[in-house]
């Protein structure tokens, strides 16, 4: 019998989806934290959190602009 964590068990999707979510909880939270900097936490998901993320320097530029 093996023991599996419940992130083994999840579907990938739902585990990126969580992650993201966890990556702008923690920016809103005021973390200065970087899409590749997070993606370096979690190198098994490095590359789908890349993927996910990369528009997040055009939704700063924005914000930026628009004074969000």
């Amino acid at each position: 019998m093996s023991l599996s964590s419940p992130q083994n068990d999840a579907d990938p999707d739902e585990h990126i989806s969580s992650l993201v979510n966890e990556f702008f909880d923690r920016r809103e939270a005021g973390e200065d934290l970087t899409p590749e900097r997070f993606a370096a936490e979690h190198p098994e998901a490095a590359e789908e959190l890349r993927l996910s993320l990369k528009g997040v320097p055009l939704i700063d530029e924005v914000c930026t602009l628009a004074a969000c």
